[in-house]
């Protein structure tokens, strides 16, 4: 009994990554799994649902009570690394803050022009300001726009395995092992060019034989 709890903090997540939309649907409904368990970078169900725009998943795990609002290690919610128009409107619905903002200060808009996502992505955080302005205005909060205000129309998968690979590795071991792998190349272009220099070869010249250097 105590084998089978200690693996549970990692079962849900399992699921989510690996399993079908069935297996995920049978391991929530069973409610003996934590639904806002998180990963060793903090990501929880949801994250990794928003992250991959796996729309149906996002909405199970929202209607089982995921924290909307959840954040990793970076201070990022499942709206900052989510890069799906329909899924974002189904974030917002469900009362995913706008201004959100994660360890370097950014907004989930801020995060999806630094990924470099989608246009239609920006496009629709630029038509929610706009909404969030007015209804702000007129007293209410975004978790209080009506559906039929939200847009739903699906963008192009943006490829998450560099994203995940980034946040796994960390920006800056990242940025490290991109230039220590270039400053090896170049040595290597270095030494093989200065071997090359001392290579001697033997020529006739007039009846003799002289060495040359190249």
């Amino acid at each position: 009994m105590r084998r089978k709890m200690a693996s549970r903090p990692t079962y849900l997540l399992n699921a989510v990554s690996e399993g079908s939309g069935e297996d995920i649907r049978r391991v929530i409904d069973s409610g003996i799994f934590d639904i806002n368990e998180t990963d060793r970078l903090g990501r929880s169900c949801l994250h990794i649902a928003s992250m991959r725009g796996n729309l149906d998943l996002v909405e199970l795990l929202l209607k089982h009570g995921a924290d909307i609002n959840a954040k990793d290690h970076h201070w990022n919610t499942a709206l900052h690394v989510c890069g799906h128009v329909d899924t974002i409107s189904v974030l917002v619905q469900y009362g995913a803050k706008l201004e959100s903002r994660n360890k370097i200060h950014a907004t989930p808009k801020d995060m999806a022009i630094k990924r470099g996502v989608n246009q239609s992505v920006i496009h629709f955080y630029q038509s929610l300001e706009n909404k969030t302005t007015l209804h702000i205005a007129e007293g209410q909060t975004t978790s209080s726009f009506p559906s039929q205000t939200i847009e739903r129309t699906r963008s192009k998968p943006v490829p998450s395995i560099w994203y995940e690979f980034s946040e796994e590795m960390g920006v800056k071991r990242l940025l490290f092992l991109v230039l220590a792998a270039l400053s090896i190349s170049l040595y290597a272009a270095y030494i093989l060019t200065s071997a090359s220099k001392q290579v001697e070869m033997t020529i006739p010249v007039d009846g003799g034989q002289h060495h040359i250097e190249l």
